[in-house]
């Protein structure tokens, strides 16, 4: 049988929103990533690599602890894997079911070194180990997945509904669905972000300008966080309790206080689409129209911006204190990170 290979129609709103950002980067962010804050800073944040990764490179997943980052190709229906060290793509996990899977998708749990890829055509979640090609995959699930995320203290994986408004919580090691949780009526659940410390669990939603705050333990709905935003990602600094919500139509990222579930400040970042934080360091890395924004978490100022074309989601190697970011033709590696 002979597959034909099928063009990746970025079902999940919040990659269309992505895409769409990248895409107007090319003009409107041309003239901003051309006069940096740190445009004299040759050993501040900088890009230090550049990664080929041909297809259309969608969301990534990082595991710190062995210096690994995956790719979710929406083209090639694999996942590119790629060692941090050495800076290149050394293998390809799939095709998972061939073609049937646009692995736009995808997360990892540091602590059971295991990866989650997330089929957006046909509804299903494929766990792998490590680096490994053996895998195993869900049963159907009932859902249009917008976005996924894991906890590795519950062995718990989270994935948004974007048609029937939900959240799906998956046991990590079965990948059985364990509970549904019921969001905001009307809404379009997207980016969701985990934290460890407390199991909170945050769903951002693009239409109704909200965070759902649901309790990891008893996955039931604690709080609602009402803001202004067109959310596209959601990044929980879990040693402060506070979570940057991606605010790609209002050119923000939105910080939430964690304890008190309220907005604290906004950060004008323009386009923001991506954002991921170390807590460990203070630093948190914000991908949008002008390129990729560092930001400093304790004055909340962006320090420094490093030049990227069209980049897409973004994440942090604490261990290797670098950031990795999607951009049309791959990754590119930031090094010079605060810390």
């Amino acid at each position: 049988m002979i597959f034909q290979a099928r063009p990746f129609l970025y079902r999940s709103r919040r990659l269309r929103l992505v895409a769409a950002l990248a895409a107007a980067s090319i003009g409107v962010g041309a003239a901003a990533v051309a006069a940096p804050l740190n445009a004299s800073a040759a050993t501040g944040p900088r890009v230090v690599a550049s990664i080929s990764v041909p297809g259309a490179p969608a969301m990534l997943a990082v595991n710190s602890d062995t210096d690994t980052v995956y790719v979710a190709n929406a083209d090639t229906y694999r996942v590119a894997v790629i060692d941090g060290a050495a800076r290149k793509v050394v293998t390809h996990l799939g095709p998972f079911d061939c073609c049937a899977l646009t692995p736009a998708l995808v997360a990892v749990n540091q602590g059971s070194n295991t990866l989650y890829a997330v089929n957006v055509d046909d509804a299903e979640v494929f766990a792998s180990h490590g680096r490994e090609h053996h895998y195993v995959s869900s049963p159907g699930l009932p859902t249009q997945p917008e976005t996924i995320a894991v906890n590795r203290r519950l062995n718990s994986v989270y994935v948004t509904d974007s048609e029937n408004s939900e959240l799906l919580v998956l046991n990590g090691r079965t990948l059985a669905v364990e509970a549904r949780v019921t969001l905001p009526d009307n809404g379009a659940p997207g980016a969701v972000g985990v934290n460890l410390a407390t199991a909170r669990v945050y769903v951002a939603d693009h239409w109704n300008d909200t965070v759902t705050v649901i309790d990891g333990h008893t996955n039931r709905i604690v709080d609602t966080i009402h803001s202004t935003g067109g959310y596209s990602d959601v990044a929980v600094d879990s040693r402060t309790d506070t979570v940057y919500v991606a605010d790609a139509l209002n050119d923000a990222v939105t910080v939430i206080d964690g304890h008190r579930d309220t907005v604290t400040t906004t950060i004008p970042v323009e386009g923001a689409t991506g954002v991921a934080v170390d807590g460990g360091r203070g630093t948190v890395v914000v991908s949008g129209t002008a390129g990729v924004s560092v930001i400093d978490a304790a004055t909340r100022h962006i320090t420094s911006r490093v030049a990227v074309p069209s980049p897409g989601d973004v994440v942090i190697d604490t261990q290797a204190n670098q950031a990795y970011v999607a951009f049309r033709h791959g990754v590119k590696v930031i090094g010079g990170l605060p810390g």
